[in-house]
């Protein structure tokens, strides 16, 4: 059910809405705002929140046309979990394109950093969108690495550098926490094999690894290693 206040003027043409209240199972979805129409075309000021959304119910709601690539992103790295407190203000200006900034909360979620590497799990954050980029950073996850147990996470973040752009970069500042053959064994995962291409094993060494880096590359299928960049 949705339920609106607004008020209607014709000369000047606008719309002003007090409060816009619409419920979609366990979603709450409250809003306010004004449109009007110039010469130049349509301005608006919308300012909202969403108490809690699922991430595939949040990409259904999602129009396709605004910052395309966070959605994208969102659709196919986020499963599980919950989406929580969302805030989000969108202006649009005559001929300026739309600005959208918006904050929120991740909980429970499983999250793929890597195309080629395990889920994230059980994680915990807060994310931003603004001045055309997305920031997630992790305040709880780990990883299930191949060998060696699970890695702790907490601390990582990722960013979109430019969400106008479907399959734009993405910059991914892993702090990883776990033991020694745990984190060699995600470090000599694809595109990176950094152990096999030593000539070593994941098991050459016993005790707990902590370890920062950064990693950058496109948000595209069929990435080669060579525009994977890391340190």
């Amino acid at each position: 059910p949705v339920s609106v206040d607004m008020r209607l003027r014709f000369k000047p043409f606008s719309v002003e809405i007090g409060q816009l209240a619409l419920v979609d199972g366990d979603t709450h979805v409250t809003a306010s705002g004004q449109f009007a129409a110039t010469p130049d075309g349509w301005e608006f000021a919308v300012d909202g929140e969403v108490d809690q959304i699922a991430p595939a119910r949040l990409v259904a709601l999602w129009p396709a046309a605004l910052k395309p690539g966070s959605r994208a992103w969102l659709d196919a790295n986020v499963s599980e979990g919950m989406i929580r407190n969302v805030t989000f203000n969108l202006r649009k200006r005559q001929d300026v394109p739309v600005v959208i900034a918006a904050r929120f909360g991740v909980a429970d979620a499983a999250i793929k950093f890597m195309r080629t590497m395990p889920l994230m799990r059980d994680v915990a954050g807060v994310g931003y969108i603004e001045k055309n980029q997305m920031i997630l950073s992790l305040d709880r996850g780990h990883v299930p690495a191949p060998q060696g147990g699970l890695i702790d996470v907490t601390g990582t973040s990722m960013v979109i550098l430019d969400t106008r752009i479907k399959g734009g970069d993405a910059v991914v500042k892993l702090a990883l926490d776990g033991a020694i053959t745990g984190v060699l064994s995600l470090l000599d995962r694809a595109p990176f094999q950094l152990i096999t291409k030593a000539g070593q094993d994941v098991t050459l060494a016993d005790g707990r690894a902590i370890i920062s880096g950064e990693v950058q590359f496109p948000l595209r299928k069929g990435v080669p290693p060579s525009e994977v960049r890391y340190d």
